[in-house]
């Protein structure tokens, strides 16, 4: 069973299906689990941590947030300053050297994105 994310006032953190908590809520954002990891902010950091809550990576990007999960080995981050989205993997490298306007999740191998009014 996957850890769920839970808010407990503006922290977050995790619990099992049966309402117990696995993890305390310690995060300042915290994303549900996909293909094995989440992406939490903690304080100045942003992590991507594995179901034992270990840290698999760190995003050096200090100031984005998720609204996506992983698909496909790829996570779609935004910058919180200029709102443009990128991709990073499950080691938190960037994929490519392009920021885009929007993105969106892979399917198939593909993923939709947008570029100006393109």
């Amino acid at each position: 069973m996957r850890p769920l994310p839970f808010r407990d006032g503006l922290k977050w953190g995790w619990i099992n299906v049966d309402g117990g908590v696995i993890c305390p809520a310690e995060c300042d954002y915290a994303s549900d689990f996909s293909e094995g990891v989440t992406f939490v902010r903690r304080g100045n950091e942003c992590l991507l941590l594995d179901k034992s809550f270990r840290t698999v990576a760190t995003v050096k990007e200090k100031e984005v947030y998720s609204s996506s999960q992983f698909h496909e080995g790829l996570l779609v981050l935004t910058q919180k300053d200029t709102y443009k989205d990128f991709y990073i993997d499950i080691q938190g490298r960037h994929i490519f050297d392009k920021e885009f306007d929007t993105a969106f999740d892979f399917s198939a191998g593909r993923a939709a994105v947008e570029v100006g009014e393109k």
